[in-house]
């Protein structure tokens, strides 16, 4: 059986009011030389049902059913059995844009072992595209050794793994961290960096996010964010020393955002990101940065200590015989 241009991995986990729209627009594409791997990671709701409602529609697509794992291990499930010379992550709430494949196809005859492409940024009352760099503003080819500058760069690709086709040869036998929830594509990407050879950086948007209130990115608080920490961390260890103080920041802002969230509903979170926080060299506590991060850290500190010191007034409550006897007293009829 010829193996098709594109394998498109959808990673389903309750999207059925999404999927129709997903679906739509891959199968409306101009260019139809692709197969759609769709991975229903154990949903709860009518997903696995819509997906079996348009296999009867097509035969590009494909559904795959597994336990509820995680996206990594939805879209590792994917990868397993995809045929395609190139590989394109969609998540089930977004979409592609019009003609996305078609376009993508023409600038791959250079063959590139992985190919940026810009993102549309929709929600229910605007649509916009991702600001980019004007380094970035035409079609251009790059050594491998500029990818961290592609995705770090500020106004670049960013580490998304939805605006980026993978030619498959390339990524073979690499796998997404099924123990990282959050930050799991870029540091996927961060590891794909010894691989690869040239990377296609396209300006146009070719892939619509989706953003809503019930993805895991802007939802409150959840322990799987806190796996976003370990993400960096191992990204830490594998750059070069240019990108390390970025991503020293970024991992310290990452600690005193979620402990600041985590404070009211999940204690037990809480107390494991301030002992991360405490942890942290004087320096990095201090924020010896650059005056633009400083003033960035400083707010976000001030808010860390006030949330703090809110959970230690709030556990000595809890401890002390007053707060009993006054819920004891408040609770009597």
């Amino acid at each position: 059986m010829k193996s098709p241009y594109f394998s498109i991995i959808i990673p389903v986990y309750n999207a059925a009011h999404f999927l129709e729209r997903c679906l739509t627009s891959v199968l409306s594409q101009t260019f139809t030389d692709f197969e759609i791997l769709a991975v229903d990671d154990g949903s709860t709701d009518a997903s696995l049902a819509v997906l079996q409602q348009f296999t009867v529609k097509t035969t590009t697509l494909q559904v795959l059913s597994q336990a509820n794992a995680g996206v990594s291990a939805a879209r590792n499930a994917g990868l397993k059995v995809a045929r395609g010379q190139y590989v394109l992550f969609l998540d089930p709430d977004d979409y592609l844009a019009a003609d996305a494949l078609a376009i993508l196809k023409k600038q791959l005859v250079s063959r590139p072992d992985i190919a940026c492409f810009n993102v549309l940024l929709a929600s229910y009352n605007r649509t916009y595209a991702m600001a980019l760099n004007e380094r970035f503003a035409r079609p251009q080819l790059f050594a491998a050794p500029s990818f961290l500058e592609v995705i770090f760069t500020q106004g670049g690709f960013r580490g998304y793994a939805c605006n980026k086709a993978y030619r498959r040869a390339a990524i073979q036998g690499m796998y997404f961290d099924e123990h990282v929830a959050y930050l799991e594509d870029e540091l996927f990407n961060v590891q794909l960096i010894q691989r690869v050879t040239t990377i296609l950086c396209l300006p146009e948007p070719l892939y619509v996010y989706w953003q809503h209130a019930e993805s895991l990115v802007n939802s409150g608080f959840n322990p799987k964010k806190i796996t976003a920490i370990q993400a960096v961390n191992r990204m830490l260890t594998s750059v070069p020393t240019a990108f390390q103080t970025d991503l020293e920041v970024r991992r310290n802002r990452l600690i005193i955002e979620l402990a600041s969230s985590a404070l009211r509903s999940h204690r037990q979170e809480f107390k494991q990101l301030r002992a991360m926080y405490c942890r942290l060299s004087p320096r990095c506590q201090h924020w010896v940065y650059g005056p633009a991060n400083r003033t960035i850290l400083r707010v976000a500190n001030w808010h860390f200590e006030g949330a703090a010191r809110l959970f230690c007034v709030k556990e000595s409550l809890v401890k002390s015989r007053l707060f009993y006897w006054l819920r004891c007293r408040l609770a009597r009829p």
